[in-house]
């Protein structure tokens, strides 16, 4: 099973996609003309894999794939 990844005064892990090394790093978000809010996340050094709260929030969010279903070919 895998555990819940957080990101909030996370230094340094591993990267979830290739096993890479993750740094907290300060971004940058652009709405529009007006000054960037910044925010708090992690990033992969090896594969750029970027994690914040707010993309692990959507990611937990994500409908799990169900089993048992069959994709039903039509006769032509």
């Amino acid at each position: 099973m895998a555990q819940k990844q957080t990101v909030a005064g996370r230094d340094a892990g591993l990267c979830p996609r290739c096993r890479g090394l993750m740094v907290r790093e300060r971004f940058e978000d652009l709405p529009g003309d007006f000054g960037g809010r910044y925010f708090q996340g992690v990033r992969c050094v090896n594969c750029g894999e970027i994690l914040d709260p707010l993309i692990l929030e959507h990611r937990n969010q994500r409908p799990k794939p169900r089993n048992n279903r069959r994709r039903v070919r039509q006769q032509i």
